[in-house]
């Protein structure tokens, strides 16, 4: 009897310590300005005001454009100046000025209509500048820079100072060798890596949720550049 007290104790405390562990879990939640619909609608106990990702659909008009700019050095890992939306990309893609001006050409559409303020980045750069560890790979690379770039709090116009988007311009390589590497992924084509940017202490490991929006150009020519940004600015109705 005795014993068995011992153990109910034992489970009440447990359960006890669980409870308080959830509730400063919820108490630590913070608004996530543009995404609170996502999160709203995927994580329990998230209460949503209400935002979405539409409050951006023409916020760059009547004279609110971002702007959009290159980065050509990385010194602190991360991206130094304001950043919404990054775009990260291949060098093959800067040095070819027909594909440059169609990056370009994209991110002053988020500027202009989004309002965003929206960095472009080569992959060589951050090859170049990014070596927190030896041995980094590539995705490794990309990873730590959104990472970092996110928790600089150095946006203006996602309602809670995160990166909000990333958009990974390039497939994961050229033609059809795998060695000869553009924008790579982690894994095969899991490019949901990119996003999962809170590490949990407890569990040694980055949680399963995205922080951010990620998507991809899956381009590897400059005629498939073309391509793309024409269908995304000529054919996006919303946003």
């Amino acid at each position: 009897m005795k014993q068995a007290m011992k153990n109910f104790t034992l489970l009440a405390g447990l359960m006890l310590f669980a409870v308080c562990l959830f509730a400063q879990k919820v108490t630590q939640w913070h608004d996530v300005g543009i995404l609170n619909e996502v999160a709203g609608n995927t994580l329990i106990n998230y209460n949503s005001n209400g935002m979405n990702a539409s409050v951006s659909c023409g916020a760059g008009l009547d004279n609110n454009a971002g702007s959009i700019y290159w980065v050509d050095s990385l010194p602190n890992n991360k991206v130094d100046s304001t950043c919404d939306y990054l775009i990260v990309t291949q060098r093959n893609f800067f040095i070819d000025t027909n594909a440059r001006n169609e990056i370009e050409a994209l991110a002053q559409h988020r500027a202009d209509f989004n309002g965003f303020d929206v960095a472009m980045v080569r992959t060589s750069t951050i090859d170049t500048f990014i070596n927190v560890y030896p041995e980094m790979s590539m995705y490794e690379k990309i990873h730590y820079l959104i990472k970092e770039t996110y928790e600089s709090n150095n946006a203006n116009h996602t309602y809670d100072s995160k990166l909000a988007y990333v958009n990974l311009f390039g497939d994961t390589f050229f033609g059809t060798n795998p060695n000869d590497e553009c924008v790579p992924t982690y894994s095969e084509g899991y490019d949901i890596y990119f996003t999962q940017l809170t590490y949990d202490s407890i569990a040694g490991e980055y949680d399963p949720y995205p922080d951010i929006m990620i998507g991809r150009c899956s381009v590897d020519t400059v005629t498939q550049v073309k391509n793309v940004v024409h269908k995304i600015l000529n054919n996006n109705f919303f946003c």
